[in-house]
């Protein structure tokens, strides 16, 4: 299921607070810039679409500030697609560096090995009886 979907400005936006269901009608009074024309309104993908609700232009412009390459010259839902494809990307890099983070000895680990190798060199042979 995708994060966002494009908003049709026909169907009922569910969110989890307040009255609970608006109406086209009522969430365009409540968010007058979302009856403006041209405005591509971006809503949470799912039963709570009310979730999230932001300007494609406005989304994309703040993608490409963290370099995602996005041309708003598709399609809104292949913008919509870019994004999700951008935020799964930079989660996976993240996740990477984590993991090999975990997998590094820090400093005190390294140092704590040396110490204990240099102690179990020193100690004394094992006597013969």
């Amino acid at each position: 299921m995708s994060r966002y979907q494009i908003w049709d400005k026909q169907s009922n936006v569910y969110t989890h607070g307040g009255k609970g269901v608006y109406t086209p009608q009522e969430w365009m009074t409540l968010h007058p810039w979302t009856a403006l024309e041209g405005v591509h309104v971006v809503l949470a993908g799912g039963a709570i679409n009310g979730a999230l609700i932001d300007n494609l232009q406005d989304m994309a412009a703040r993608y490409r500030q963290t370099g995602a390459e996005l041309d708003l010259s598709r399609n809104p839902q292949e913008v919509l697609a870019d994004i999700e494809a951008f935020e799964d990307a930079q989660a996976a890099a993240q996740l990477a560096a984590a993991q090999e983070a975990a997998n590094t000895p820090s400093a005190q680990e390294r140092i704590a090995a040396e110490l204990e190798f240099q102690a179990l060199v020193y100690l004394p042979d094992e006597e013969e009886v």
